[in-house]
C-alpha cells in the first residue's frame, strides 16, 4: 500500500552494456553504474548460417582464448524461428568442441542458449544476443532492452546490418 520505491542505481551491467540497453529503456531514471568495462561488440552479418558462424566463433574465443567458463556464457535468441535457430547453432557448436545447454540452465561445461523471453530476470556474465529484424520495431524494443541487459561484463550483439544499424540509432 505504501508507494513504490525504486531502485535507481544499476548493480548488474558495466558502463558501456548499461549505455547500449538503456537506449531501449522505459521507466523511472537509472544511475549508470561505475563499472568500467569493454565496447560492446556488434557483428552486422547477413543470413542465418553465417551469423550462427559468428556467434560460435565468439563463443569460441571467450572459452579457448580468454578462458570463460562455458557455464558462464549464454546465447539469447530474439529471433524466429528458434528451433532452426537453435539447430544452426547446435551443427556449429559441435564442430567447434562447444556443448550447448538448450533451454536447460546451469548445466557444468555447456553454454547455454535460450530465448530472450525465457532469460528475462536472469543474467550471464558474457552474453551473445542474435537479434532479428522483427526486434527493431518500436514495439519491440522491451526485447532489445532485456536481451542486451542480461549480460554483466560482456556483450556481443549479432544480427543483420540493418538490424545493428537500428541498434546503434538509439
Amino acid at each position: 500500500r505504501d508507494e513504490p520505491y525504486y531502485l535507481t542505481t544499476n548493480c548488474r551491467n558495466t558502463t558501456p552494456i548499461h549505455e547500449v540497453g538503456y537506449a531501449f529503456y522505459a521507466g523511472e531514471p537509472i544511475d549508470k553504474p561505475d563499472l568500467p568495462g569493454p565496447a560492446v561488440e556488434r557483428a552486422a552479418v547477413v543470413g542465418d548460417d553465417a551469423q550462427a558462424d559468428a556467434i560460435v566463433r565468439r563463443v569460441q574465443q571467450w572459452v579457448y582464448d580468454e578462458a570463460l567458463l562455458p557455464e558462464d556464457i549464454a546465447i539469447l535468441v530474439a529471433k524466429r524461428p528458434k528451433a532452426h535457430l537453435y539447430d544452426l547453432l547446435q551443427q556449429r557448436s559441435q564442430s567447434a568442441g562447444i556443448t550447448l545447454a538448450v533451454e536447460s540452465h546451469g548445466q557444468r561445461r555447456s553454454v547455454l542458449i535460450d530465448t530472450v523471453a525465457r532469460f528475462k530476470g536472469l543474467e550471464a556474465p558474457a552474453v551473445v544476443l542474435w537479434l532479428g529484424d522483427e526486434v527493431v520495431d518500436e514495439e519491440q524494443w522491451e526485447t532489445m532492452y532485456v536481451g542486451t541487459t542480461r549480460a554483466k561484463s560482456l556483450l556481443c550483439v549479432v544480427g543483420s546490418p540493418k538490424t545493428l544499424k537500428a541498434l546503434r540509432a538509439r
